[in-house]
């Protein structure tokens, strides 16, 4: 999914005042946690990531699998209404995120070895 498809999904689905730089802050944020907490901790991923500043290209892909991809429009239905003090609906947006980013991290660790520590590394040889 790209940052484009994420938020054009967002706003039909539901309707805000937000800017899109306000969104690609959001998919920022997203992405960076991913990256900390899933992409550097296991072997073959991206070394480093960047981000997205407010004029990435809106092509650019996130960093989730597409099968997860709807982890992207949940994450900013849950901003959208956090951001709006919505608590009653922020919280069933954030429970819904916080399902499919549990379920993308089980398949990720599933998928991709994890990064073994150079103590381990120097043993085997």
């Amino acid at each position: 999914m790209t940052i484009r498809e994420a938020i054009d999904i967002c706003d039909r689905q539901k309707p805000n005042g937000y800017e899109y730089e306000d969104k690609v802050h959001w998919l920022d944020q997203l992405d960076r946690r991913i990256f900390r907490e899933l992409v550097v901790t296991h072997e073959g991923g991206m070394e480093e990531f960047q981000g997205y500043a407010a004029d990435v290209d809106e092509e650019t892909e996130l960093l989730a699998d597409e099968a997860y991809a709807e982890l992207y429009v949940k994450w900013l239905f849950a901003q959208i209404d956090f951001a709006n003090a919505e608590m009653q609906r922020y919280n069933n947006s954030v429970t819904m995120f916080n399902t499919l980013y549990n379920a993308y991290a089980d398949w990720y660790n599933r998928e991709h070895l994890p990064k073994q520590p150079n103590w381990v590394k120097g043993a085997r040889k």
